[in-house]
């Protein structure tokens, strides 16, 4: 599956004291094909640029988790945070992903679950599939317990010790490690952005380009980004 935003495969040079914005400008445009706007407020500071443009490519670009799944867990998982350039931004892409409307509008609305009791027909399902290489199904029941028991385990790690091991049993150790790369990536976005409020998604290239279609089709979306930024 295809997004209009797929990345170019590069040799990712390592930090340097002498880089120049323009050169960092120069490498995001050329492998993500736009500027995203959430790396506007480091323009003027070359290094914080760039160690934030390498963690977008080691965490998330690069990160060999499903790019659906990534998507859906950053979509999900950025109704933590008080702003809602990651929401709309990541749907928008997940609808060039091939997601339709009425599928991004049933993620938005899938509960957060606020204890583990909430968790416990989730973990059951999780438990059923012990196998580390078990592939699961998008939008399948599978799916949604997983991404919920992440979420659980992304909020509130100091009461998930046994969501932690039937996750970490249910992805194996390679698919566990990145996903704890990009929930760290996730957690450092969101501080970013919480942090800088004046950055807004209407500039973001994936907003300009699918969020119209988006809204056409599933009308409902609207209102659900509006009662998301408003929690």
């Amino acid at each position: 599956m295809t997004s209009k935003y797929t990345t170019k495969t590069s040799k990712i040079q390592p930090a340097r004291n002498n880089i120049t914005i323009t050169q960092i400008k120069q490498e995001i445009e050329k492998e993500w094909r736009f500027f995203p706007p959430f790396l506007a407020p480091a323009l003027s500071m070359p290094q914080v640029l760039h160690n934030l443009w390498h963690q977008t490519i080691f965490a998330y670009l690069k990160n060999p988790l499903p790019a659906l799944f990534k998507e859906k867990l950053f979509v999900y998982l950025s109704r933590l945070s008080s702003t809602p350039y990651f929401i709309v931004c990541h749907s928008c892409t997940l609808y060039s992903l091939g997601m339709t409307g009425a599928e991004i509008a049933q993620l938005l609305q899938l509960s957060l679950p606020q204890t583990q009791t909430d968790l416990e027909a989730d973990l059951k399902i999780l438990n059923r599939h012990t196998s580390p290489h078990h592939n699961w199904q998008p939008n399948s029941t599978v799916e949604t317990s997983l991404l919920r028991s992440i979420a659980f385990l992304f909020a509130k790690p100091h009461q998930a010790e046994y969501i932690r091991l039937v996750v970490r049993q249910f992805l194996g150790a390679a698919k566990y490690s990145h996903l704890m790369a990009l929930l760290s990536y996730i957690k450092a976005c969101h501080q970013w952005t919480d942090n800088y409020p004046e950055i807004s998604y209407k500039q973001d290239s994936r907003v300009k380009l699918s969020l119209a279609p988006l809204i056409m089709e599933e009308p409902s979306i609207t209102g659900l980004f509006n009662q998301l930024s408003s929690e």
